[in-house]
């Protein structure tokens, strides 16, 4: 999803299917590359990806990842609605 950093307002959601699902090794990692490739700014979790293999991927390429108790799209919505991304700065 695409939120205004302005207004907090939502400008586009996509929802996009795990091509990695079924992969046996590496498919956080793969998907952390590919989340990064889509431009990902603050990515949505439901537990720590401390120590693992994504979370080098999303630091690295400045991915900020929060921690959410959020059970359902429409709360996870409400919550990053009401606390916007801070933009990206360049290195």
């Amino acid at each position: 999803m695409e939120v205004s950093t302005a207004n907090g307002n939502l400008i586009r959601q996509e929802i996009m299917a795990n091509p990695y699902h079924d992969q046996e090794k590496q498919k956080g990692i793969q998907v952390a590359k590919m989340l990064v490739g889509q431009g990902v700014d603050v990515l949505l979790v439901r537990e720590s990806l401390e120590g693992k293999g994504p979370s080098y991927v999303l630091a690295d390429a400045g991915v900020e990842t929060r921690i959410t108790g959020s059970s359902t799209l429409g709360e996870v919505l409400k919550e990053a609605l009401n606390e916007p991304a801070q933009p990206r700065t360049a290195d």
